[in-house]
């Protein structure tokens, strides 16, 4: 009998594969104007303290696209800091999807390590990126 202990579970998620693919199709959808955020009185806090903080403008939704699209450039799958397997949503918006949060040191924010999290919802047609949070990285 093998001991429970050296049994595999499978692969262990997210894969460096699938988080290159997340990271790709959010940076598309977000690109497209198709996102939003998973509650908007926590995002909005988020948008606020990097407009005062780097004085960057976050006001209009434009800015704060161009704001995500500019970090998922920055972001590689090396940078994920989320839990293996992800952890799920629990707002309503995104309810029992998984979450990707990332952590990078990035030029854009003057050499700030920052975070990011969001997942992927929707079907193919109607599918959008859900931001919970991007912000400076807090221990």
């Amino acid at each position: 009998m093998i001991p429970s202990r050296i049994i595999s579970h499978g692969p262990e998620r997210p894969s460096q594969r699938e988080l290159y693919k997340k990271l790709a199709e959010a940076s598309s959808l977000i690109r497209a104007g198709k996102w939003f955020p998973a509650n908007y009185d926590k995002l909005k806090p988020n948008f606020d303290d990097l407009e005062r903080t780097f004085r960057i403008e976050t006001t209009l939704v434009e800015d704060q696209t161009k704001v995500l699209v500019t970090a998922l450039e920055e972001i590689r799958t090396e940078h994920y800091a989320g839990s293996r397997p992800p952890q799920k949503s629990y707002e309503p918006a995104a309810k029992g999807k998984d979450m990707f949060a990332f952590r990078w040191q990035s030029d854009f924010f003057t050499k700030t390590e920052m975070y990011l999290k969001f997942c992927l919802v929707g079907d193919d047609r109607n599918r959008q990126v859900c931001i919970f949070s991007i912000h400076e990285h807090k221990e």
